[in-house]
């Protein structure tokens, strides 16, 4: 299923244009809120799935050599290294529009769709080494959990997947 913001971005109001190229990317975050659709990436800043972004400097769209914007991996297996140094992080697979800057490594945009979401195999509560079954909620966002540590505020993968309605898989 495409995205709200691929449909607008494929029904321009000009008389030519309005296709956009595919522009995947690959990123780390955290999810924040199951029913707003919100995440919080690695650099702290808190976002929706659809979003655009807004300068802090007051730009009207992204420019060069300005690090505000979305960013990304081109390939997934950079964003699965990144997430192996905390296991709390979730990968999000995305697709960019707008201005886009591309780079050797990835992408930075200044609109983004989230599109699927890939998650630990391994539960990240502590040092535990069982396999991941749900996403629970602790303070601040949902990590992935095992049988065993599933308390309070839970998502098994499929419920996650119907209720964001993307793919939700382990890597």
């Amino acid at each position: 299923m495409d995205s709200i913001a691929r449909f607008y971005a494929n029904s321009s109001p000009f008389a030519e244009g309005g296709g956009v190229d595919d522009c995947p990317g690959w990123k780390v975050g955290y999810l924040e809120n199951v029913f707003a659709r919100q995440i919080r990436g690695i650099s702290g800043v808190t976002y929706l799935f659809s979003d655009q972004f807004k300068c802090k400097k007051n730009h009207s769209q992204i420019t060069y050599g300005c690090n505000c914007g979305f960013y990304s991996f081109k390939k997934e297996h950079n964003a699965v290294d990144l997430k192996s140094l905390n296991r709390n992080l979730i990968v999000f697979q995305v697709e960019h529009y707008g201005e886009i800057f591309e780079f050797e490594d990835g992408y930075i945009s200044e609109e983004q769709d989230v599109t699927g979401i890939k998650i630990g195999d391994k539960c990240a509560k502590r040092f535990c080494k069982e396999k991941t079954v749900a996403m629970t909620f602790t303070k601040k966002f949902f990590i992935p959990t095992c049988k065993k540590h599933t308390d309070g505020l839970m998502y098994s993968l499929s419920e996650l997947s119907l209720l964001l309605d993307m793919p939700v898989t382990l890597l």
